[in-house]
């Protein structure tokens, strides 16, 4: 008898197109660390919709991307940044 491993799950569920472009965006960077402005005009836009944000977070909980909150003089005190793992 002939036993197979299970396909990776991850393979097999694609991401929705809005991640797959935030997930190019920061993997174009190789490495480099980029703030939510960075990767939005990567994109072509002025800035990161709510909706964006989110992916981030979905992609950073999936292990694909990593994050960090760097401290920073604008009034919230800080700003996240991303790069491809």
């Amino acid at each position: 008898m002939i036993f197979m491993a299970a396909p990776d799950k991850t393979d097999e569920t694609p991401l929705p197109e809005q991640a797959r472009a935030l997930l190019d965006a920061v993997k174009a960077a190789r490495g480099v660390w980029l703030s939510r402005q960075d990767i939005a005009h990567t994109m072509g836009k002025n800035r990161l919709n709510p909706g964006d944000t989110a992916m981030l977070e979905m992609l950073t909980a999936q292990g694909l991307i990593e994050a960090q909150e760097r401290p920073t003089s604008a009034p919230s005190g800080y700003r996240w940044e991303y790069r491809a793992k």
